[in-house]
């Protein structure tokens, strides 16, 4: 046993820092990692199963009834079987993250500064990575003939490293061993890095989520209860008008010609999300199930589009309301409320601003790019309670254990 309590704060931390460049390989991979490792980790490590489960429970309040309605709601779907396995992953993750928080509090209190190190170590270096790999196989040229498909691939790592550039900033701010100015230059390096990264990748969703988290970190950091209280007014709004703003938009950018110099995503995405909204109509309670876009013909226009099939509508804002309709909406603001609610308890500042400029950077993410059940960019997201509890355990020196 003393082995594995040795080893066990640099595996999880060093898992951790890897998803950037396992993603580059296995872009699924990150999430099943995290899902599957961390629940089980926590249970060996930990020990105290009843402890556990009283304290995750709380948090896994909110989170649970949207899962559950999901799930229920997988039953409708045009594909039940594929819905009820992405259904259960997502789940799976979701107790990822609630259990990381205690698990990490334990590793942290012991072996606080090896776990920062690997991690804030790892991190940097696999930005550093796939920045030198942008820059020899894509800027320079050599795979000209297949450059879309590397930037494409390029996208996933880069927006990875966007979500987890919060709490690597975190982290190193608060490292104690170090000067305040070397704290300072580790904080810059977290933030540079991840934003060249996105801007030599040409991830317009990467550059975007990447501002969105250095103004949300500042704001959240200066006042976090009148921010987070604006953060939560925003996102609910957002949410129930997205889906028929992006059709009005569409219809009025496209009257006018606006859109036949931009023929490129911000036209295919208006379009696309402007079809998809007239199936909210037939189902706008309950919706048709999760990941039912996937068996259903877009109604679109196709001036901008290449197809009507495609896999889901590139927008959280919108695939929610198809998939789980007003009913899902609902429980995902319940969600979000209740995260920043329980963000305001943090005691350190770092915690609540890295915590609130993560969930600002993931609905970003998820308004403009990429399917909301996509396992690769919420596997990211199970990790970021982990590393926020380094931040919170540094100042408090204690654990689960530790306090046992």
């Amino acid at each position: 046993m003393a082995a594995i309590d040795r080893a066990a704060p640099l595996v999880v931390a060093a898992v951790v820092a890897a998803i950037p460049l396992i993603g580059i390989v296995a872009p699924q991979a990150p999430a099943w990692i995290i899902g599957l490792t961390l629940p089980f980790a926590a249970a060996l490590y930990m020990r105290e199963p009843q402890r556990f489960a009283i304290r995750a429970a709380p948090a896994l309040a909110a989170p649970g009834l949207f899962f559950a309605y999901a799930f229920v709601s997988s039953f409708f779907a045009w594909k039940v079987g594929f819905a009820l396995a992405r259904v259960a992953a997502i789940a799976i993750l979701a107790l990822a993250a609630a259990g990381a928080r205690d698990l990490v509090c334990a590793f942290a209190a012991r072996e606080r500064d090896r776990t920062v190190r690997v991690f804030l170590g790892a991190f940097l270096l696999s930005g550093a990575l796939l920045l030198v790999v942008l820059e020899r196989f894509v800027t320079l040229g050599f795979l000209h003939g297949i450059k879309d498909e590397w930037l494409s691939v390029y996208n996933r790592p880069s927006v990875v490293l966007i979500i987890l550039m919060p709490a690597a900033t975190a982290l190193g701010l608060t490292r104690d061993t170090l000067p305040p100015r070397l704290r300072l230059a580790l904080a810059g390096a977290c933030i540079l890095v991840p934003t060249l990264v996105a801007w030599r990748s040409e991830s317009e969703t990467a550059q975007l989520a990447g501002l969105v988290a250095v103004a949300a970190y500042l704001a959240f950091r200066l006042a976090y209860r009148p921010f987070a209280g604006l953060a939560c007014i925003s996102i609910a709004l957002a949410i129930a008008v997205w889906p028929w703003v992006s059709e009005w938009a569409f219809a009025t950018l496209n009257g006018t010609g606006a859109l036949e110099f931009r023929a490129g995503t911000i036209a295919a995405r208006l379009e696309m999300w402007a079809g998809v909204t007239r199936l909210i109509d037939a189902s706008p309670i309950f919706g048709y199930g999760p990941e039912a876009i996937r068996s259903m013909t877009m109604p679109i226009e196709m001036r901008y589009m290449p197809t009507r099939n495609d896999i889901h509508p590139h927008s959280m804002m919108i695939q929610m309301w198809v998939d789980l309709g007003a009913a899902g909406v609902v429980l995902f603001v319940l969600c979000v409320v209740d995260a920043f609610r329980r963000l305001g308890r943090a005691a350190h500042p770092d915690v609540r601003a890295a915590g609130g400029a993560t969930i600002a950077v993931l609905v970003t993410i998820g308004a403009v790019s990429h399917g909301m059940w996509q396992a690769w960019w919420l596997g990211a997201a199970a990790a970021v309670p982990a590393l926020l509890a380094c931040v919170a355990a540094r100042r408090q020196g204690e654990g689960p254990r530790a306090a046992a």
